[in-house]
């Protein structure tokens, strides 16, 4: 009876893994799929002589020991670990495991040109929005004129131009109005000419997040952090005080400051407040309570499953026994 138990329990748990793996799909990021130029690490376990770091080619294939060329471009890193697994195993029937990193996405780059504190070339797993990609690239300059940032992307021989008011993106805070990147993009920050413009810029920080109004706010000097987040209409019930950064340009390095408002709010602490400068960018996340519900409601169906899972398991044992 008992083996009979343990039999009907590994079914269930197999059928639970099996309806899990659907439901992870569902929820998980999109499965990265390799590309022409990226840089994969790969290791054979059983036989670390055949590790290799390799380029994919622009036809698509790796070369590499004992199976010499492969494609690689199209599956995910996954498959085509199992694949190699399978290959070398043909040559050592001792190897057992592969693995595929990705340890440069160079298939999904951005170019990011013009008045920007660190221009150059950026790449990504999943490529972001544009205005993530501005920040990463250090933020937009002082000089910066954010109502006609351009997206240079190549169609064939042409060369198409898209313009974006990235000033009235910052304005409403709509992130999903933005035009979506592509792979081989180049985003041009170009410099003002407005005479007086550089003096508001000046005096621009940007506020997202956690907040009433995500957005771009003119602010005076020596405005502190409080002064911005009432601009942009406070601080909403899902965000965390305690967990407030301020991310700043430092001679063209990313810094990012995290600061506890609760200090300053409760106890005064001035460092809780700290004094703003021109292009800083305030990000107000989201309170750890929001966080592990958001969790729970995502994932509450496969803990429903797992709890009918175990009731069945019980019941049945329950009833092998009173037989």
């Amino acid at each position: 009876m008992k083996r009979a138990t343990r039999t009907f329990v590994r079914a269930i748990l197999l059928l639970c893994v099996a309806a899990g793996g659907s439901f992870a799909q569902g929820t998980a990021e999109r499965v990265y799929t390799i590309g022409v130029g990226d840089l994969l690490r790969v290791s054979v376990w059983q036989e670390p002589t055949l590790n290799r770091e390799v380029e994919v080619g622009i036809d698509g294939l790796v070369v590499l020991p004992l199976v010499g060329s492969i494609r690689a471009v199209g599956h995910t890193p996954s498959a085509l670990a199992s694949i190699l697994t399978d290959r070398y195993s043909l040559y050592k029937r001792d190897i057992s495991q592969v693995e595929v990193v990705v340890i440069e996405y160079n298939s999904r780059e951005i170019f990011v040109i013009g008045e920007v504190s660190r221009p150059g070339r950026y790449t990504f797993q999943e490529i972001p929005d544009l205005w993530t990609v501005v920040m990463e690239a250090g933020g937009p300059t002082t000089s910066a004129f954010l109502s006609e940032v351009r997206i240079l992307r190549g169609e064939g021989d042409a060369m198409r131009t898209i313009s974006i008011d990235l000033n009235a993106y910052l304005l409403g805070g709509d992130r999903e109005a933005l035009p979506r990147l592509q792979p081989g993009d180049t985003v041009y920050i170009p410099r003002t000419s407005v005479v007086g413009a550089d003096f508001l810029a000046d005096r621009v920080v940007y506020v997202f997040g956690e907040v009433a109004r995500p957005g771009m706010y003119l602010v005076g000097a020596n405005e502190n952090l409080v002064g911005a987040l009432l601009l942009a209409g406070g601080i909403t019930p899902t965000g965390d005080r305690g967990r407030v950064r301020i991310v700043r340009d430092e001679s063209g390095q990313r810094v990012v400051t995290e600061v506890n408002l609760e200090d300053y709010m409760k106890r005064g602490d001035v460092r809780g407040n700290p004094i703003l400068r021109a292009g800083d960018t305030i990000e107000v996340a989201r309170d750890q309570e929001t966080r592990m519900r958001l969790f729970f409601d995502s994932y509450s169906s496969g803990l429903r499953m797992v709890s009918t899972v175990l009731t069945m398991v019980f019941l049945y044992d329950r009833l092998v026994e009173n037989r």
